[in-house]
């Protein structure tokens, strides 16, 4: 070894595997050492990768589980929310109905207040109307038997008239007429027709002369010469217009002459001057129905 000549390169490249023997020393030791802390590790990740597998395993039913309680959850949520829905809106469904309920009772109360006091107006008026057919049948009842007397009256006067008998009181057109049953004197007679509210007989026109010719025999009417020997007059003062003298009537004479109707004549020559102290039947008249 004597003569060779080592350079600083030399050098240094011993002193590098000596520094690289050492690191390899030291890490083998560092190995020996860490070898026990590795298979702790390793059997820590044995056990994790166990229970690891373990829980894969376990993780579906989990998973199901968890799905399962999900949909039981949003199943439930589901019902009591429509649930909750249902009872409020049946609660206010009800509480809609119990005011309906009210105001149709309400209304209903008034419908019947109404109904009753329509009723009641309805009754009374009813009532009028049963007092008001009553009066009415009443009345007409009265119209009636008025009429079935005129009737009567008219039938009876009918059949005097032919056998110039009438007595009483008969009616004609406007005016009634009284008939008397016995005989007096002209002024007589006028007092009792003035008693009766009427006054002798005026003939106004050939129709009712035919009438009165027709009622009896013989009788006095309203005609008299009064004052005078040459103008006769009527009871109410006027002086004849239409005469139904008979022949050679009128007669004149100083004793005061009053006038009769006989049906033993026409009714157009049926007027007689007779004196007045004479007793004949008598005929009244006044205006409107008899008293």
């Amino acid at each position: 070894m004597a003569g060779k000549t080592y350079t600083n390169a030399d050098v240094f490249s011993v002193h590098s595997q000596i520094a690289m023997t050492e690191k390899m020393e030291a890490a083998t030791s560092t190995a020996d050492d860490l070898h026990p802390k590795t298979s702790k590790i390793q059997d820590i990740q044995e056990k994790w990768l166990t229970e690891s597998q373990r829980v894969r395993r376990i993780y579906p039913w989990v998973a199901a589980g968890f799905m399962a309680m999900c949909i039981l959850q949003v199943g439930l949520n589901i019902f009591l929310r429509l649930h909750g829905m249902g009872s409020t809106e049946a609660d206010k469904l009800k509480a809609d109905i119990d005011s309906m309920t009210s105001v149709k009772s309400a209304e209903i109360e008034h419908l019947k207040v109404q109904l009753n006091n329509l009723t009641t107006v309805k009754s009374a008026e009813i009532e009028d109307l049963k007092a008001e057919l009553g009066n009415l049948t009443l009345v007409k009842s009265a119209e009636i038997e008025d009429l079935k007397a005129k009737l009567r009256n008219l039938t009876l006067t009918r059949l005097c008239q032919k056998k110039g008998t009438c007595e009483g009181w008969v009616a004609y057109r406007s005016r009634s007429y009284y008939v008397s049953a016995e005989k007096k004197p002209w002024f007589e007679s006028r007092q009792d027709c003035t008693e009766r509210g009427a006054d002798l007989a005026i003939v106004n026109n050939e129709d009712e002369q035919k009438f009165l010719h027709s009622l009896r025999e013989t009788a006095w009417i309203g005609l008299s010469d009064q004052e005078t020997d040459t103008l006769f007059y009527w009871v109410d003062g006027t002086t004849v217009f239409t005469a139904f003298w008979g022949v050679n009537e009128p007669t004149f004479s100083p004793d005061k002459l009053c006038v009769i109707i006989s049906r033993h004549y026409a009714h157009e020559n049926s007027w007689f001057g007779k004196p007045c102290e004479l007793a004949f039947h008598w005929i009244c008249e006044k205006k409107g129905s008899k008293a």
